[in-house]
């Protein structure tokens, strides 16, 4: 028999939980974390594991838009 890791998603909404999860095939729990981190699962900080679909997304920064003053020719 093999111990393997699995991460489990642990939001859960006013009629049910999430019922995704992640096998992770590995017995270390660094490396299940890493694992997890890499296909987008929110695993680090609030002690909660977000699945991709519930993990928060980083802020993206706003595309910076150059203005070229230029002049009205009649």
């Amino acid at each position: 028999m093999t111990l393997s890791l699995t991460i489990h998603c642990d939001r859960t909404g006013p009629d049910s939980a999430c019922a995704r999860f992640l096998p992770t095939g590995t017995a270390d729990q660094a490396t299940a974390y890493a694992v997890a981190a890499a296909q987008g699962w929110g695993t680090g900080g609030a002690g909660t594991d977000l699945c991709p679909g519930h993990a928060p997304r980083p802020a993206l920064r706003p595309a910076r838009i150059h203005h070229i003053p230029t002049e009205i020719t009649p």
